[in-house]
């Protein structure tokens, strides 16, 4: 009992006592040792011992996560390279980082003993110089002995020890000054744990990376994924010798065994290299089960024969010093077979070395003594052999294959998604320099060979694609009698391709010439001659097209030192036609040259020209079909020049002459400017404006059927849509058209000036006639939406029918309908500006302007108004009454039209008649009677609805005063009116 009690008491006393540590630890953590009283010491004794710089947002002292020892736990810092070091990027940076160190040690022996460092997801970056000099070392060298000096206040650290590192999903770049090569790591993962003793320090290192990019800048990257490393290291410090102990290497699935040593110099900034690497797995059939199962049905699979594959690495490292290399791959009486297939692979053999030397570069070689695959429907057969590698290679290469696609797919396991038949044979022989390749030294290249392709059917269910070739051959060959050069030739029959329901192509029939014309030293011109029967695509259920009976010449010429890169092309094709839906545009006997030059990496300026018989272009939404005879384009760039281009579309017939510059702007909204000469025998601009508003309307085309199509187009045909000008469109041109068709007006023989810009169309003194008139105009068109067209007009018309007038200005009908109750000619001069509605017609409420007429020797015709007129000033009333002259000059404005006092001569009457015509066709005159029979001056008043309902009465006459000589009597007049009337002739340039 009393054991019992002694036990449940030191118990009880041994919790109270870890509970009052915890207790006073926690307060020590919490309210002693904060964050903000331990960052800035922590970073002071960290740089204590570190040439380069610690730097750290925020440090926090920890003992229960790191139990037993404490703990640093560093948020948002950094490492720099020493402030010496000539690139500053930053050496190592992180978010979060923990640290857990002996801290008996620390405070009784001044030791720090790091037991782990934890990085996750840091930022590395390692560098070492042209020079063999390092960013990474940043430990302070130990100090020289110095006279004893007062430390009591002076940290001084006995021992440093790390005994474990951590760094998690790391990105790590290193860059090799001495090699000129880069390195990038992509989740970068190790483990390191360090063993020091008095004579050196053992290593244990874990290493795995997803990624690992090498390259030269700007080279592009070479990429290794999947790599890793276990080994066990053990680095002496009497003589600087790294031993390899065990090393596992992986990469990509494929694990090698290094042993041997490294020899460091530091004086001399250089190191002997030692290592012997080796192939771990042996058996063939390891081997193939690294191969994806994509590409090789392994199951059930029997194999013989080893794979031995060996790397020696030996040699000293230094900035212009590397070690040789030497390597070799054996594979002897080696087969493969399926158990449940016929099939198999009888004869596998490689004998494969290779050595590589910087210090001896002429004794570096690759030599394939043999390679060969023989089996069920299979022969390949390869030798080779590269000498002098590192200076300049000759190559001398041989490879012979056969196979049998049919027999092959019967007797293999392939991928029940793959279908293959056919014959494929290659035989290769080459002998050549690669300094012949780099300096274009075609004609002494020795590489000759073919490549038949019978009955070829190949086909990916999974991935929707099909080959199918009845026949293809490709030949290349020293020729030395047509050609004296390297050349070659292709010929496919009955071949094509589909590619997911979503491309096709066939050929007919393809031959093809292709050679090398030697034009200088290092400088060689390529040419080539393809003849095509036909071709016919097909893209995405919707773009299609063909080719028919096509030549096509071309030549490469390389630059010259006043001259780019260029290709010149000649083609000469029966009919090719491209379209999408419904939509198409086609060429028949179309001949073409085209010359290429190379202005930049990515950028070729096209120039040459057209010629073709025929072009027609039709799309649903432009209605009508468009149409262009026998014409010449030529172009530079995106520069075009028309001689004599017709074109024809709808009931418009178009011969264009000029230049358009830029014309890839009418695709991206680029300026696109032209000066063209623009001869029409016709032009409907209602169908051309309606084609136009189309465009601009229309969404993304819909699958209708032809049906639909069809009836979309009846009801389009009805329907006109408001021109809206493009406003990256500066065009001048010049016309000359015999007939042109706007609104419901017809204008014959017009020429003059046609300006495009800033989205609006200028008409700059037109002259054209219709049926009643002779006209000049200057107008422009605007439209700033869809809805509100809108025409700021000039229309001088001369010896116009009175009757027609409202057959060239539409609103007058409206506005000034008197004018059909007059019969002859007349000058008629407006000047104003109108919305114009959906049918390009004026909108009679919306005109603001002038205008003027003149007449002599015209009638009035007899009508209720004019009779009733009559009576009342007791004239005679004739059929048909003569009018010595007439001068009126009106305003548009508000919706009405005012007439100002004009002088009207009839019968034995001098009348002067103004007023208001309403545009709800009531209107509101004064006649004042100037000179009559009555020897007195009298007023009528007319108003009324329209022209049979009306009211006439009597009164003083207002217009007494307009039309007197007498200046006396001039004077009583309002003087507005009068320097109206003027302003408006003067402004119209009325005589």
């Amino acid at each position: 009992m009393k054991t019992k009690k002694i036990i449940r008491r030191s118990l009880r006393i041994l919790v109270a006592l870890v509970l009052v540590l915890s207790l006073a630890i926690g307060v020590l953590l919490n309210f002693i040792f904060t964050p903000e009283k331990i960052t800035p010491k922590a970073l002071a004794i960290a740089n204590e011992f570190l040439v380069g710089e610690v730097k750290c947002e925020r440090i926090e002292l920890t003992f229960f996560s790191s139990f037993p020892n404490f703990g640093l736990k560093f948020e948002e810092g950094l490492l720099l390279p020493p402030p010496n070091y000539a690139d500053q990027d930053t050496l190592v940076q992180f978010k979060e980082a923990k640290l857990s160190f002996n801290l008996y040690k620390f405070l009784q022996k001044d030791e720090v003993d790091i037991k782990n460092i934890q990085l996750n997801e840091p930022q590395i970056y390692f560098q070492l110089d042209s020079l063999g000099d390092s960013n990474w070392n940043i430990l302070k060298p130990e100090l020289a002995e110095e006279e004893p000096q007062d430390t009591t206040d002076q940290l001084e650290i006995k021992a440093f020890n790390i005994e474990n590192l951590e760094i998690n999903h790391a990105h790590a770049r290193y860059k090799d000054g001495v090699s000129q090569l880069n390195y990038a790591i992509n989740d970068f993962n190790l483990i390191l744990n360090l063993a020091k003793d008095d004579k050196g320090l053992g290593l244990n290192l874990k290493n795995l990376n997803k990624e690992i990019a090498i390259y030269r800048v700007p080279e592009k990257q070479f990429k290794i994924e999947k790599t890793g490393m276990d080994a066990e290291l053990y680095f002496s410090f009497s003589d600087t010798l790294l031993s390899i102990q065990k090393s596992n290497f992986i990469v990509n699935d494929i694990a090698f065994q290094n042993k041997g040593e490294v020899q460091f110099y530091p004086q001399q900034k250089r190191s002997f290299i030692n290592i012997d690497s080796e192939l771990q797995t042996k058996s063939l059939k390891n081997i193939i089960d690294l191969i994806p199962s994509t590409y090789l049905a392994k199951k059930e699979v029997t194999t013989q024969g080893d794979l031995q594959l060996q790397l020696h690495t030996e040699g000293f490292y230094a900035k212009d010093e590397y070690p040789k290399l030497s390597g070799s791959l054996q594979l002897e009486n080696a087969s493969l077979a399926y158990t449940d297939f016929p099939g198999k692979i009888s004869d596998l053999t490689a004998h494969i070395t290779s050595e590589i030397d910087a210090q001896k570069p002429e004794n570096s070689f690759a030599t394939i003594q043999d390679l060969k695959v023989v089996g069920t429907g299979i022969n390949l057969q390869s030798s080779g052999d590269i000498q002098q590698v590192l200076l300049d290679p000759k190559v001398q290469l041989q490879v012979n294959g056969n196979l049998n696609l049919t027999q092959l797919y019967q007797a293999f396991p392939f991928d029940e998604n793959i279908k293959a038949a056919g014959t494929i044979f290659t035989k290769i022989n080459t002998n050549f320099l690669a300094s012949q390749l780099q300096n274009s030294e075609f004609e002494d290249l020795e590489i000759e060979g073919e490549v038949q392709l019978k009955d070829l059917a190949v086909a990916s269910i999974k991935d929707s694609l099909s080959i199918n070739s009845k026949r293809l051959d490709l030949h290349f060959f020293k020729d030395k009698e047509e050609y004296n050069t390297l050349a070659s030739k292709i010929d496919i029959i009955n071949s094509n391709v589909e590619f997911k329901n979503q491309f096709q192509a066939s050929a007919e029939k393809l031959a093809g010439k292709v050679w090398v014309k030697q034009t200088g030293k290092r400088k060689a011109q390529l040419n080539g001659q393809i003849a095509l029967k036909k071709l016919n695509f097909k893209a995405q259920d919707s773009i299609w097209g063909f080719i028919q009976n096509a030549q096509i010449d071309a030549e490469v010429h390389p630059k010259e030192k006043d001259q780019s890169t260029s290709i010149n092309s000649q083609f000469s094709i029966d009919s090719i036609a491209v379209g999408l839906h419904t939509s198409y545009v086609a060429i028949a006997q179309g001949n073409y040259e085209l010359e290429l030059t190379k202005k930049a990496p990515k950028k070729w300026l096209p120039k040459g020209t057209v010629n073709f018989k025929n072009l027609m272009a039709y799309d649903p939404k432009l209605v009508h079909r468009l149409e262009m005879p026998t014409s010449k384009i030529a172009f530079e760039n995106d520069n075009l020049t028309l001689d004599k281009t017709t074109l024809n579309f709808g009931d418009s017939d178009v011969e264009l002459t000029g230049n358009l510059d830029h014309a890839i702007g009418l695709k991206n909204g680029e300026l696109v400017t032209a000066n063209l000469s623009v001869n029409a025998t016709r032009i409907n601009a209602n169908q051309l404006m309606k084609v136009f508003a189309g465009l601009a309307d229309q969404v993304a085309a819909t699958e209708d059927t032809n049906e639909t199509i069809t009836n979309k187009n009846a009801s389009l045909a009805q329907e006109k849509h408001a021109f809206k000008v493009p406003e990256n469109l500066a065009f001048q041109l010049n016309t000359n058209i015999k007939k042109l068709e706007f609104g419901k007006m017809e204008l014959n023989n017009i020429y003059g000036k046609a300006l495009v810009e800033n989205g609006n169309l200028k008409l700059n003194h037109l002259h054209f006639n219709t049926l009643a008139a002779n006209l000049d105009a200057s107008l422009t068109y605007t439209a700033k939406d869809k809805q509100k067209p809108s025409l700021d007009f000039e229309f001088y018309m001369t010896d116009i029918e009175m009757g027609k007038l409202h057959e060239m200005v539409p609103a007058l009908d409206s506005l000034i309908p008197a004018t059909k109750a007059f019969e002859g000619k007349a000058d008629f001069r407006i000047k104003g500006k109108a919305n114009l509605n959906q049918q390009l017609d004026f909108e009679a409420s919306s005109l603001r302007g002038i205008a003027a007429m003149k007449a002599k020797d015209i009638m009035v015709l007899d009508g209720p108004t004019f009779r009733e007129l009559a009576k009342t000033f007791m004239f005679k009333s004739k059929e048909k009454n003569p009018v010595k002259n007439l001068e009126v000059e009106m305003e548009f404005e508000e919706d009405d039209v005012h007439i100002l006092p004009a002088l009207l001569e009839i019968d034995r009457y001098r009348l002067a008649i103004g007023g208001v015509q309403h545009l709800d066709m009531t209107y509101d005159y004064h006649i004042s009677v100037l000179k009559s029979p009555v020897p007195f001056k009298t007023g009528v008043d007319v108003a009324g609805k329209d022209f049979d309902d009306y009211d006439i009465s009597i009164t003083r006459a207002k217009y007494k005063y307009y039309f007197t000589d007498k200046k006396r009597l001039q004077k009583k007049a309002d003087s507005s009116v009068i320097r109206k009337k003027a302003k408006i002739l003067e402004e119209l340039k009325f005589e």
